[in-house]
């Protein structure tokens, strides 16, 4: 219950800190930036105050200490969100301000004009930005790139939507597979035991794919959830079965038997794989009618809309003039949820022809 407190250009130093009972995360942790960066960093902090905004930043850290690959990890990490500028934004101009006051440094050594003179009293540098008028990426981006430079998520977690939905499919997590593990070691009995079948929900970063001897492909991947990790061990059989999902940075429900080695951690020995989505949506039901007063070609009509609104909802098709109901393969299951798809059918077929149970 200790609050992790993001990175911040103004806030951070080298080491985590602790400001008012929460850790600030530290700028060492953030991939491609150094110590000399940020003894830069500091000094000009301590020497000229906070930084102001972006290019303020980039205007007072030294050329020698500042470099693009850095100031890019530092973006995605979310160093600069205490400006109020999206890191969408950011990420569009931060190549163009540096060089621009690169250029601008150069020609002030030069004895030319510099362009920043006339805005040297400006406390407000946004303008010289110039910011375009863009979307913030979407929450699970953002989340990716923060694990991708500091190796954990910070300002959420990709879990955190389906927490009530995972709670409600599966019967475990990975505290309670640990504490199963550490007890097995003790010779304490618990609720989960060396080979038993369990479900867990989470979500799988990377995988590596080996081939056996048999010149089979499998595979080993570690399952995050909201407390630890686990190791997935997914054998031929299912690694074939499941090898066309694309689960990894997605949240799944994993099946399988449950491996407590006291000489080992624990893992789990997968027989199903499946996105939560797809799980969830098994609950539901999307039923189209085609009224009997329809063209022959509507039926063609509606597989086209079910394909452009691709999802995991079964989807069942009723033609009134045979008085005939049938399951659409899975390739026209639908995205209850995608925009358009009902507005699309009512125009096609008219009012009343749907029904989601």
């Amino acid at each position: 219950d200790i609050e992790i407190l993001p990175p911040d250009i103004n806030e951070s130093f080298a080491r985590f800190t602790v400001t008012d009972g929460k850790i600030r995360f530290g700028l060492t942790a953030i991939k491609n930036v150094g110590e000399r960066a940020i003894d830069s960093i500091t000094e000009c902090r301590e020497r000229d105050g906070k930084f102001t905004s972006f290019t303020d930043f980039c205007r007072r850290v030294s050329s020698r200490a500042l470099n693009k690959g850095m100031v890019e990890s530092l973006i995605k990490a979310g160093a600069f969100d205490s400006f109020l500028v999206k890191r969408s934004q950011l990420l569009s101009v931060y190549e163009r301000v540096i060089d621009g006051i690169s250029k601008d440094k150069k020609r002030n050594v030069e004895g030319q004009f510099s362009i920043f003179d006339n805005v040297e009293d400006d406390k407000n540098d946004d303008n010289i930005e110039s910011y375009p008028n863009i979307s913030e990426f979407d929450e699970k981006t953002l989340l990716t790139m923060e694990k991708e430079m500091t190796s954990i998520y910070i300002s959420g977690h990709p879990l955190s939507a389906y927490e009530e939905d995972i709670k409600k499919i599966t019967k475990t997590n990975t505290i309670e597979i640990n504490e199963a593990h550490e007890n097995q070691a003790m010779g304490v009995t618990s609720n989960l035991r060396d080979g038993q079948n369990i479900t867990i929900g989470g979500i799988v970063a990377s995988k590596k794919s080996i081939i056996t001897k048999n010149n089979q492909r499998m595979c080993f991947a570690p399952l995050e959830d909201l407390y630890g990790n686990i190791e997935l061990i997914a054998f031929p059989r299912t690694y074939e079965s499941y090898a066309n999902n694309n689960v990894e940075d997605e949240v799944i429900l994993v099946s399988g038997k449950l491996v407590l080695n006291e000489e080992e951690e624990a893992k789990i020995i997968c027989d199903r794989i499946e996105s939560i989505e797809e799980v969830k949506a098994r609950e539901s039901k999307f039923y189209v009618k085609i009224p009997k007063d329809k063209p022959d070609e509507s039926f063609d009509n509606v597989k086209n809309i079910l394909r452009n609104h691709k999802g995991y909802v079964p989807t069942y098709i009723y033609t009134e003039k045979n008085d005939k109901m049938m399951m659409a393969p899975k390739n026209y299951w639908v995205d209850i949820e995608s925009e358009g798809l009902y507005g699309d059918i009512d125009k096609l077929l008219g009012e009343n022809c749907i029904v989601v149970k």
